[in-house]
């Protein structure tokens, strides 16, 4: 099992176009369409397909891919230990974050931890929140930042952020008066949802369900930034979350709550293991 090949074919999902991820990974094109064309054959499915002029993973990619991430998670944090040995500083911390989270206020963020905690390296994961909560307990990172749903009878976890809230997206061609989920029209245009399973999945499913509509219509992403990448090429109306709708760039677009609201807190945990309490505290106020 290659993990270089892996971080290759992560590049080209990302970046959309086998030239922009060759010239990331720092090989040649040809190289890199031989990388994923020898992959191709040992797996004896496609893993890319050609859409709207950009690499699209197809189902058997999304399988792929997911395993991938996990592999260079894995990878990440063993280089990361290691060279930890090495770096002459207090310690070395390191932090999951959930995509949606990540979106909007990792630069922002990280410059905050740099300059309030100058002599800590910090070492980030971006990945979903079951996956964070997972890597916290395992002890593979030291915090998380994650999304949650507040359930009935249930006591939170971790630290609260802030509130957040998804919105329906539509394209103003295809907008409608008023500003809550219209069941007649939200099926009058191509949706896009997250993956059934994932954190957004389990706020959006029980509603087009009750919608009527069906799943296998829409398309689908694994995560936050893969819905805006579609709605930004206009496959669709999306479900995404309302701070990050409220960005520039999305002039184009008139967002519709939910009734009741389909809404989540972002919370923050360090692991039982991290007994450096001061720390959490002032990154916590940091962030």
């Amino acid at each position: 099992m290659d993990i270089r090949i892996m971080e290759y074919m992560k590049a080209i999902e990302e970046e959309g176009s086998i030239s922009k991820a060759a010239e990331r990974v720092h090989i040649s094109q040809s190289a890199l369409s031989q990388s994923l064309a020898k992959l191709e054959q040992e797996l004896g499915t496609p893993l890319f397909e050609r859409r709207d002029k950009r690499w699209v993973p197809t189902e058997a990619g999304d399988l792929y891919l997911r395993g991938a991430t996990t592999m260079i998670a894995i990878k990440e944090e063993a280089y990361r230990r290691i060279n930890a040995l090495s770096v002459k500083r207090s310690y070395t911390l390191s932090l999951a974050i959930c995509p949606q989270v990540f979106m909007l206020y990792g630069n922002s963020m990280f410059s905050a931890l740099r300059s309030g905690l100058p002599d800590i390296h910090l070492n980030v994961f971006r990945t979903a929140s079951t996956q964070a909560l997972e890597q916290l307990k395992s002890g593979v990172v030291d915090m998380a930042i994650y999304s949650e749903l507040p359930l009935e009878g249930r006591a939170p976890s971790g630290e609260l952020l802030y509130k957040e809230e998804l919105l329906l997206s539509v394209p103003i061609s295809r907008a409608w008066d008023g500003d809550t989920i219209d069941s007649e029209r939200i099926s009058m245009s191509p949706l896009i949802i997250p993956m059934e399973g994932s954190h957004m999945g389990d706020l959006v499913y029980p509603l087009i369900r009750s919608f009527h509509i069906n799943p296998e219509s829409c398309y689908t992403a694994d995560s936050s930034s893969g819905v805006d990448l579609l709605l930004q090429n206009g496959y669709g109306s999306a479900f995404l979350p309302g701070r990050i709708l409220n960005r520039e760039g999305y002039d184009g677009f008139i967002s519709y709550h939910a009734d009741p609201p389909l809404a989540y807190d972002i919370r923050f945990m360090a692991g039982k293991h991290f007994k450096d309490e001061k720390t959490a505290a002032d990154i916590l106020r940091l962030i």
